[in-house]
């Protein structure tokens, strides 16, 4: 930081700095003699990473957390978005709730064969689903991958 009281003239020396002290600059005008206090700033460090902290960033994950965050995703988080747009378009009539309905329900599922008799029972005919369609076969593989 650094302010200026009066306008420097040739004659401005600046004193010696010692290490901690702010360095001062004189000014002599016209009979006046004028101190002004720069103050040096000093970057905070930033917090060293220890070894245990980048142990804990880079931890591999165990068989069951990695099953735990896989099965704590819905349905509707797993569904990339050019899929989502497809799955409306082509598989719900253009409906985007009875969409979102639909997933819900099939997140409260618990196996993919109970997902696949609710697709079947409510989906199938209502909707007018093909089984060779690129679509239904894209939806069944998600299920697959969730309750798998």
């Amino acid at each position: 930081m650094h302010e200026t009281f009066t306008a420097p003239s040739s004659n401005a020396f600046e004193l010696p700095k010692s290490a901690g002290t702010p360095a001062f600059t004189a000014y002599e005008q016209e009979n006046e003699t004028v101190l002004v206090a720069e103050k040096e700033e000093h970057p905070t460090p930033a917090p060293a990473l220890t070894p245990s902290s980048l142990n804990e960033v880079f931890k591999p994950q165990t068989l069951m957390e990695n099953v735990n965050s896989k099965m704590s995703k819905t349905l509707s988080e797993s569904i990339a978005l050019n899929d989502k747009f497809i799955f409306v378009r082509e598989l719900f009539g253009n409906q985007f709730a009875e969409y979102e309905n639909g997933l819900k329900q099939l997140d409260a599922l618990t196996s993919y064969e109970t997902a696949e008799q609710y697709c079947q029972q409510y989906f199938w005919n209502k909707y007018n689903w093909d089984a060779k369609a690129s679509a239904v076969e894209r939806f069944k593989q998600l299920l697959q991958k969730k309750f798998n």
